[in-house]
């Protein structure tokens, strides 16, 4: 699963010799650290991208595009294609020019998050009988074979209850804490089974 792109353009700045921060952003849940210099004939970027919020919100890698420019075209655009798995990296990258002056470049990117896809979980399947299971356990007339004593650790309503009934239980809540219980395997938290 994607989302939209994350788009974003700096203003122009003046590079010198020392390589230092030219451009700090943050867009929609990306940081970025834009660093530069220029020696001889060549100037040197680099990228430090920071994208933990995206991340902990299930995306697992960014794809796009970085464009650096020099303000009076005298140097040809560079595009790279990026291809970014690592939550915080830096990106180094070479720009080729004809001769030792003073440049004044910006760079834009674009970048598209995506998504861990989300598990489906069966319930029919998960509590589905089996030799782990010793019980069965109702829900809004929904027959759930489980584990007592591994529910009776989570709940003393089941270290007493003779009947595995769940009267005030919905399926609802039941998936949600079921979700949690299950939820590293990634599977989309569902409302019902």
């Amino acid at each position: 699963m994607t989302q939209l792109e994350i788009s974003y353009q700096s203003e122009p700045k003046l590079i010198n010799n020392t390589f230092e921060a030219l451009d700090d952003s943050v867009k929609n849940g990306i940081q970025c650290r834009w660093l530069g210099r220029l020696t001889h004939a060549q100037a040197s970027f680099g990228f430090h991208f920071n994208w933990e919020e995206l991340a902990n919100q299930g995306a697992d890698r960014l794809s796009g595009y970085i464009i650096i420019k020099e303000s009076t075209n005298s140097v040809a655009p560079q595009k790279t294609e990026v291809d970014i798995t690592n939550t915080s990296i830096t990106m180094m990258t070479p720009f080729s020019m004809t001769q030792p002056l003073k440049y004044v470049f910006s760079f834009e990117y674009s970048l598209t998050p995506h998504y861990k896809e989300l598990k489906k979980v069966s319930y029919d399947e998960l509590f589905a009988p089996s030799d782990m299971t010793d019980a069965v356990l109702v829900v809004e007339e929904k027959r759930i074979h489980v584990n007592k004593a591994f529910l009776s650790i989570h709940s003393d309503y089941f270290k007493k209850s003779k009947s595995m009934t769940s009267p005030t239980t919905t399926s609802d809540s039941f998936a949600a804490v079921s979700s949690q219980i299950y939820s590293f395997q990634m599977m989309a938290p569902l409302r019902s089974f």
